[in-house]
């Protein structure tokens, strides 16, 4: 048997997708072959993993001195637009 490549290279991942895109009625092969490798490996190891091969290919954002912050977003009011009403909708025999 052929030696596999190291936990964490994203090659195994890749292979493993590569193979399962050749497969009829796969539409996503990657969202597959994480939901396997989350089945074998856990959900901890498997995005422990993930964010080993991620690390080296994120630098940190370059930040600019004194740049303004935007101000918050103001929240709506409640019963204004939003899905909480503030009285029952009649004629619906309390159920609503």
């Amino acid at each position: 048997m052929a030696k596999q490549p190291p936990l964490g290279s994203g090659a195994r991942f890749s292979k493993l997708a590569g193979s399962l895109a050749k497969r009829p009625g796969v539409k996503n092969p990657a969202a597959l072959a994480a939901a396997i490798g989350r089945k074998k490996y856990g959900p901890k190891k498997f995005a422990k993993l993930g964010a080993k091969k991620a690390a080296p290919n994120r630098p940190n954002p370059p930040t600019i001195p004194n740049a303004p912050v935007a101000p918050p977003r103001p929240r709506p009011a409640l019963g204004v637009g939003s899905f909480e009403p503030t009285v029952k909708p009649p004629g619906l025999g309390g159920r609503y």
